[in-house]
């Protein structure tokens, strides 16, 4: 399981799109900025930056040696989302879990 995880900060998305906000989170002394936080069909997940390579493909920045882990930070991610829209917390400032 994840150890020393901290989301530092939340950015809502407004408009329409399945992209619901961006998300900046730190495991251990790794920070990962602008993973988004996706919801397609009432599923959601965490997209983790990318880059479009010259061939057209995307190249993911940052993966997971374990698919419970990745399902740990996207729960967590969503109720740390879910907690902003109901307490209305600025779109930036979302307390660290």
């Amino acid at each position: 399981m994840l150890q020393d995880l901290e989301i530092r900060q939340i950015v809502k998305f407004t408009g329409e799109g399945s992209a619901l906000a961006s998300v900046t989170f730190r495991i251990g002394s790794i920070v990962v900025r602008n993973a988004k936080l996706m919801e397609t069909e009432g599923r959601r997940w965490l997209a983790m930056p990318a880059r479009k390579m010259g061939n057209g493909n995307w190249f993911s920045l940052v993966s997971f040696g374990s698919y419970a882990d990745k399902k740990q930070l996207e729960e967590l991610v969503s109720h740390a989302y879910d907690t902003a829209v109901q307490n209305d917390l600025a779109p930036e400032l979302i307390p660290a879990f």
